[in-house]
Parts: structure tokens; C-alpha cells; sequence
């Protein structure tokens, strides 16, 4: 947003593109749109950094709900086998009913 905003207003004021110098009025705009590129980037290093440590890490396999989720795709281990359900699954009426999810969490102090 930092990025194109302010290049958006260069094009509106009349700035040409692709030209590798720029008159002095059109400097600021060209300042900010140059820090939004710099972050821009930094963002997808950091993307990037988190992709590759995430490679390196080892995922525990098997969990059915990680997050305390209460509806029908959260009751089945990752990754799922082969049909899914073993025995056929019982819905909740309500799926933010959370009350199981709490019980059990202040049972284990709150941890998984």
C-alpha cells in the first residue's frame, strides 16, 4: 500500500513511466514509494525464511484438532484415512458450541 499509493498520485500528477530519472517535484512520492518497495521486500524475505524453516522442522503427524475447532472436519486425524469416519459422526446442533473444548483445556491446565 506504501508501494503503490504513492505511485498511484505520481501517475495522477503527471509523472511519466519507465523513466530511469524523475523531475524534482515528483522526489517525495518517489521517496515513499521507494521505502513501500524496501518493505515490500523485506515481507517476502521473510516469507520466504519462514518457508524454509518450516522445511527443516518436524511436524507432529496424527493430531485430529490442534485449534479446539468443533465441527465435522476437525474430528478426524490429519492426514485423514482412507473413508474418513470409522463409525458414522455426530454433528452438534449448535458448531460454535465451545463448551467440550473448555472443559477439556481446564482439565489440562490449559495446555494440549
Amino acid at each position: 500500500m506504501l508501494h503503490y499509493i504513492p505511485m498511484f498520485i505520481l501517475g495522477i500528477m503527471g509523472m511519466p513511466r519507465r523513466y530511469y530519472d524523475y523531475l524534482p517535484e515528483f522526489q517525495t512520492g518517489n521517496f515513499f514509494a521507494g521505502i513501500g518497495a524496501y518493505i515490500l521486500v523485506a515481507g517476502i524475505f521473510l516469507m520466504f525464511i519462514k518457508l524454509l524453516t518450516s522445511f527443516s522442522r518436524k511436524q507432529e503427524e496424527g493430531l485430529s484438532d490442534p485449534w479446539g475447532g468443533t465441527t465435522l472436519e476437525w474430528s478426524v486425524p490429519s492426514p485423514p484415512p482412507l473413508h474418513n469416519f470409522v463409525n458414522p459422526p455426530k454433528s452438534k446442533g449448535y458448531p460454535y458450541d465451545f463448551t467440550e473444548v473448555v472443559k477439556k483445556n481446564s482439565l489440562s491446565g490449559g495446555q494440549k
